[in-house]
């Protein structure tokens, strides 16, 4: 993948390829493996979303609370935690991928700064 400044792509004849939460069809949203993946096919852009933890470090999380694509429950027996009630420090904890078929055992969940230089790097 070759980034282009926006204004770039916006002048080229052909829709653009977005990357939904990165390839998410193919590993989990909003991960690194996600994000990696859409460089490799190509991708114009990869679009994620951001919620901030309680000491303001942004991450790449779709939903506000983090039950849905961490283990949360199974490493600190919570339900319906919130990011934004948590430190990064334990954030960084939480695995995203295991419910993802198939499952990627070693992905995290994503800082911004880490989701950036992971998409940066695969669009040298």
């Amino acid at each position: 993948m070759n980034l282009l400044p926006a204004a770039e792509l916006l002048k080229l004849q052909r829709p653009l390829v977005i990357a939904h939460r990165g390839y998410s069809a193919f590993a989990p949203e909003n991960s690194i493996p996600a994000f990696e993946m859409a460089c490799e096919a190509g991708v114009d852009f990869v679009e994620f979303d951001t919620r901030n933890s309680s000491d303001d470090v942004p991450f790449v999380l779709h939903d506000e609370l983090l039950d849905r694509t961490t283990d949360v429950y199974a490493r600190w027996g919570k339900r319906r935690l919130k990011i934004r009630d948590c430190e990064s420090k334990r954030l960084k904890e939480l695995k995203n991928g295991l419910w993802h078929a198939p499952p990627h055992p070693g992905a995290r969940l994503p800082t911004v700064e880490s989701a950036a230089r992971s998409i940066l790097k695969g669009s040298a």
